[in-house]
């Protein structure tokens, strides 16, 4: 049985690293905005805002 917890499937990349950054669009209940924020009383997340409009 595969776990329905999944992000994504069948997304190749070339390589990883650590400090490596991914971005998940759409993620629904793995955003911030559905998320329980102190669940596991880790630290919040920073944030970076794209804007898909945006030139340079």
């Amino acid at each position: 049985m595969q776990p329905r917890d999944v992000l994504s499937r069948d997304e190749p990349v070339q390589r990883l690293r650590a400090g490596d950054v991914l971005l998940y669009a759409r993620t629904g209940a793995y955003g911030w905005e559905v998320a329980h924020h102190d669940f596991l009383k880790l630290e919040h997340p920073a944030f970076t805002v794209l804007d898909p409009g945006a030139t340079g």
